[in-house]
């Protein structure tokens, strides 16, 4: 519940400061997040390992926007592919 809601904070913290980029995937993480909640998709290695990258990214992502407000930070689109992939995964039995 803490990581949905510092995820939470980041994707609404993100838009409104501009950084749409940051927010977008943040929402993806966070509907990632949601889905382990209601229990449609397992809370496992896979949800830690991505939990890890997203925050290695999003850290990437916020020393981009402490150097440059008005640039556009580019997610790898492994990243993203990573996320959308935990997202579709098959319900748990």
């Amino acid at each position: 519940n803490l990581i949905f809601r510092l995820a939470h904070t980041l994707k609404g913290n993100s838009n409104a400061c501009g950084m749409e980029p940051l927010g977008k995937v943040t929402h993806l993480f966070e509907d990632a997040l949601i889905l382990v909640r209601k229990g449609e998709v397992p809370n496992n290695k896979s949800l830690l390992n991505l939990a890890q990258e997203f925050a290695d990214t999003a850290a990437d992502a916020l020393n981009f926007y402490r150097k440059d407000l008005n640039g556009v930070f580019h997610f790898d689109h492994l990243e993203l592919k990573r996320i959308s992939s935990y997202l579709n995964q098959s319900p748990k039995p």
